[in-house]
């Protein structure tokens, strides 16, 4: 009984985090499913979560889509890019060390300006900044399933408005998602009756907690929008350090 309570409850919670913000299901179900589950399958379980919970954000802000498809492209292709080199380097690097790196990084950066009067606000587009940012997001998604947490950071201190920065790090976070559940397919990760099972009952856990995130997401002002953002970077910082320590 014990593992279906964590098993549903994760679902939800990464399922609701996903709907009110659009990235976070991995930080904040990761610790419901690790207690249950190995960790392969937990990330398994995890992608197709934020897969289903991605799909339906998209579609909540489908409207937006259309006039930020051009700034999320700036990020999209090179992310795509760079992923395979996240992969390879697996092999020179130390993901955990890397994890907890970019963990102090966020907790410092939620930590200022989640009790900073004003959050920033940068007008004007920065291409090159932009394709950077979706670069270097993409090799720390291959290299350790990082690759909203730069973005997130960098859109968090544009000028933009609500729904316009969630459609760009949804789909920015829905193409890293599926190139990561291709792969895992790819060698045989959802091959196991077991898991199947499992997703299924994660994945229905999850769609119900993304329904009610996207309701609190539509009735959020832009400020408080980017106000939930900047504190939600720092319990995901507190997240990441958590689990890098823990490994």
């Amino acid at each position: 009984m014990l593992f279906y309570v964590l098993l549903v409850l994760g679902g939800f919670v990464g399922g609701f985090v996903n709907g009110l913000a659009g990235f976070g299901t991995a930080l904040f179900a990761l610790g419901f499913f690790l207690a249950i589950l190995s960790p392969a399958e937990a990330v398994a379980i995890i992608f197709l979560m934020s897969f289903v919970g991605g799909l339906m954000g998209l579609w909540a802000v489908r409207s937006q889509l259309r006039a930020s498809w051009q700034l999320a492209a700036h990020f999209i292709l090179p992310g795509m890019l760079c992923v395979p080199f996240g992969v390879l380097a697996l092999a020179v690097i130390d993901a955990s060390l890397l994890r907890l790196m970019v963990g102090v990084m966020l907790v410092g950066y939620g930590g200022y300006f989640t009790f900073a009067n004003q959050l920033p606000h940068l007008g004007g587009s920065y291409p090159y900044c932009d394709r950077i940012i979706g670069a270097v997001g993409g090799f720390l998604g291959g290299l350790a399933s990082l690759s909203g947490a730069l973005p997130t950071m960098w859109l968090a201190m544009r000028s933009l408005p609500k729904g316009e920065m969630r459609s760009v790090i949804q789909s920015y976070n829905m193409v890293m998602v599926s190139l990561a559940i291709l792969l895992l397919w790819w060698q045989g990760g959802y091959q196991q009756p077991s898991l199947i099972a499992h997703s299924l009952i994660a994945v229905a856990s999850a769609m119900i907690g993304a329904r009610a995130g996207l309701w609190l997401f539509q009735h959020l002002r832009d400020a408080q929008f980017k106000r939930l953002i900047v504190t939600l970077t720092l319990l995901s910082g507190c997240a990441v350090l958590g689990h890098a320590l823990a490994s």
